[in-house]
């Protein structure tokens, strides 16, 4: 951890006895030595710099190479691998030097990766750790650091420290600011920070209110990247970044092998609980609005949220900027809350109408008025890697977007990767990339949904070639390296 700046003690006061050898390259190394021997390093730099601009050494290389390579060992520990490079090299022919650089060199650079929340089946650490696994076997040095169990204040081991990259997922963290310094913590922590956004940017505008530079977003919907490019001007920029997966290494078995004809892992919610409460809602003008956004929702499915509720204020005649537009769309979170869940069950709901057996993981499909029905299994909720299993014995796997009318999530590539076949619904992510081996529905005619899924499971070579398709068109488009290379590529 560096330490708070020290003050470089004054030759005048505290060494005044010794004004003759403030003037001597061997008294500045050594006193050098000394403070970098007790961690504090910005006085240890500042004394070898001191030694290195003199010529009266009388030990060899403490007025040249010697002060020079430990700045650089300083700033290497302290992950600052730009300047200790450029020590490293000003300390040349030295030997320790050469192998300083030429350790640096080889490297390719260090991230931070911090993990958060546990919630929705553990999924936002699991993308994390595959970015960190990924980071890794690209010959990258990766720290990492679980923010529910050090909380905010356990960052102060990494201040002082540089990065290529910081990675996190919906974090409050990039935003936290120090009063008694007037700085950011990650003014001290630095390097590009990504935050990885999943949700429609709308219900986060918590977390790009005040930002330190170099903060992005990385977002895996067309039209979250576009939101927040519009509304959120606190940002560095962002950047599309579909989210991946990875094969298992296992192999890829037939669907004749296969235990599920068609699995759906996720949660359930009653969107009668959030009509109720859009009802309570004590402004009227709000109230009118959200159930005109909610009508619209239902009968426009391939609109996205903000374009349903533009249309919503258009129906009223309503023009506002746009703080008045983010602050309105907030408050709206319930009707999209309600649209997701709706959506969710009909799917659920017509899929069992017409007599297509279905594995659902998440027990709390228990509180749902579907849990009855004769063709419905309802399984504990399960682990990122126990769901990877899952999907590599089942034929079909259910994705139902939480209204990303543009994005693809970590789901739909671990689906592909399990040798199941992708069942998702209709998403412009698909319109500009591949989507061999993928069966996509539309939301507006979902009786059709079960037609195919009765017609693939009763085509065992149709189910085969699909399932085929889809894992080479995830193993062609849809890794972490990829993804990754992608990025570092486009941020240059």
């Amino acid at each position: 951890r560096r330490p708070p700046r020290s003050t470089l003690f004054p030759y005048t006061t505290l060494f005044r006895s010794y004004d003759a050898f403030g003037e001597s390259a061997d008294f500045n190394f050594l006193m050098g030595v000394i403070y970098m021997e007790n961690s504090k390093f910005d006085a240890a730099i500042e004394l070898f710099e001191r030694a290195a601009s003199m010529e009266n050494g009388r030990v060899k290389g403490v007025d040249s190479y010697l002060p020079l390579y430990n700045c650089g060992v300083i700033c290497e520990v302290l992950g600052d691998r730009t300047r200790a490079k450029d020590y490293y090299a000003r300390a040349l022919p030295y030997k320790k030097a050469s192998t300083g650089l030429a350790r640096l060199s080889a490297e390719k650079g260090s991230f931070l990766v911090i993990l958060g929340v546990r919630y929705c089946y553990n999924v936002l650490n699991d993308i994390l750790l595959g970015i960190v696994s990924t980071l890794k076997k690209m010959g990258y040095t990766v720290d990492t650091y679980d923010e529910q169990e050090g909380g905010a204040a356990g960052l102060s081991a990494f201040v002082g420290k540089k990065y290529d990259g910081i990675f996190a997922v919906q974090t409050y963290l990039y935003g936290i600011y120090l009063e008694s310094r007037k700085k950011f913590l990650f003014d001290e922590i630095t390097g590009p920070k990504y935050n990885i956004i999943l949700d429609h940017p709308g219900w986060l505008s918590h977390l790009f209110e005040r930002l330190p530079e170099d903060t992005f977003v990385l977002t895996h919907d067309r039209d979250y990247l576009d939101f927040t490019k519009r509304y959120y001007g606190a940002l560095s920029g962002s950047y599309f970044f579909p989210l991946a997966s990875a094969p298992s290494g296992r192999s890829i078995r037939p669907a004749s092998e296969r235990k599920y004809d068609l699995i759906f892992i996720g949660t359930y919610g009653d969107y009668r609980k959030k009509l109720a409460q859009i009802a309570e809602t004590g402004n009227s003008f709000v109230k009118f609005l959200a159930n005109r956004y909610l009508l619209i929702m239902r009968k426009n499915t391939k609109l996205s949220a903000e374009e349903a509720f533009r249309n919503a204020l258009e129906y009223y005649g309503r023009e506002c900027d746009d703080d008045t537009f983010l602050s309105l769309f907030s408050a709206m979170n319930p009707v999209l809350s309600c649209v997701m869940y709706y959506t969710r069950e009909r799917v659920v709901r017509e899929l069992l109408k017409h007599g297509v057996k279905l594995d659902i993981w998440g027990e709390t499909w228990n509180d749902s008025p579907l849990r009855d029905d004769k063709y419905l299994r309802i399984h504990p909720e399960v682990t990122p890697e126990e769901s990877q299993l899952i999907m590599e014995d089942a034929k079909l796997s259910l994705n139902i977007m939480a209204w990303h009318k543009g994005g693809f999530t970590e789901r739909m590539a671990r689906s592909m990767f399990s040798g199941a076949v992708l069942v998702t619904d209709e998403t412009k992510y698909f319109a500009d990339h591949d989507s061999s081996g993928v069966e996509q529905f539309d939301l507006n005619d979902i009786a059709s949904l079960a037609g195919r899924t009765e017609h693939l499971l009763s085509s065992p070579d149709e189910l085969n070639e699909m399932a085929c398709a889809g894992y080479e068109n995830a193993i062609k488009n849809h890794t972490w390296e990829k993804r990754l290379s992608e990025l570092f590529e486009v941020r240059g």
